[in-house]
């Protein structure tokens, strides 16, 4: 099954979106939350460190996709790349769909047994569905 990576400057929101996408999933997707720079004096930013052990540890051979937030979120990610072995580099898939919208598409295509490509189109445009919702209203 497709692996979910919530990258965000601070580790409350991973875990607080990660709550939502499990109980979309019925938490049948692994789903790892990563954030913050693990530095308790300025912990607000990103480690691509942490981030590539969590892809180490999502992975169940079928692919990871990742949602981030913003600016050294992103940075990060791209980074911790570089520090995972090519072969799982491949299986992995940078989602620059919203990241709460994003992840409970995602976490509910996975759950489905949606393969990654999928998984990553849903959650890449996961906004689209609230803008139709919105239309004529906003």
């Amino acid at each position: 099954m497709i692996g979910i990576v919530l990258a965000s400057h601070s580790i409350a929101l991973a875990n607080a979106v990660k709550e939502v996408a499990d109980l979309m999933s019925r938490g049948s997707v692994a789903i790892t939350p990563v954030g913050g720079t693990g530095d308790p004096e300025s912990p607000f930013g990103s480690n691509s460190i942490a981030i590539a052990e969590a892809i180490q540890a999502t992975d169940s051979g079928e692919g990871v996709l990742i949602l981030m937030d913003v600016g050294s979120s992103v940075i990060g990610v791209i980074q911790a790349l570089e520090f995972i072995p090519a072969a799982l580099r491949d299986r992995v898939r940078l989602c620059a769909g919203p990241m709460v919208e994003g992840a409970i598409l995602a976490a509910a295509q996975a759950a489905s047994g949606s393969d990654l490509s999928a998984v990553l189109h849903d959650a890449t445009h996961a906004l689209d569905v609230k803008v139709a919702q919105l239309d004529g209203f906003a």
